[in-house]
């Protein structure tokens, strides 16, 4: 159960992102960890979908190519979600 004004900040949150139109959602500890999809983000990405807003994945493991990490998403239940031209590898050249 939540505070009223606990609620009131979390209202304020939501509030501050109705504007955004796309965001970048780093996926290790944020979407998944480990082998293990975090609680929410199949809401959230479906409630980003549903207003028509976009996002891309990111990570700063660049051992593994996107198409890895595509299929890590699809073995996580993401199968909607695996399009490897929406991940992107910090510090590499597809960033540039």
């Amino acid at each position: 159960m939540f505070k009223e004004g606990k609620m009131v900040i979390k209202q304020e949150k939501v509030q501050s992102l109705k504007d955004i139109k796309c965001f970048a959602l780093d996926m290790d500890g944020t979407v998944y960890l480990g082998d293990k999809i975090l609680p929410g983000v199949l809401d959230f990405l479906s409630y980003l979908r549903n207003t028509g807003r976009d996002f891309i994945f990111l990570t700063n493991n660049s051992s593994r190519d996107a198409a890895y990490y595509a299929k890590k998403l699809a073995l996580l239940d993401l199968k909607n979600y695996k399009n490897s031209k929406k991940i992107f590898l910090v510090v590499t050249p597809a960033l540039e």
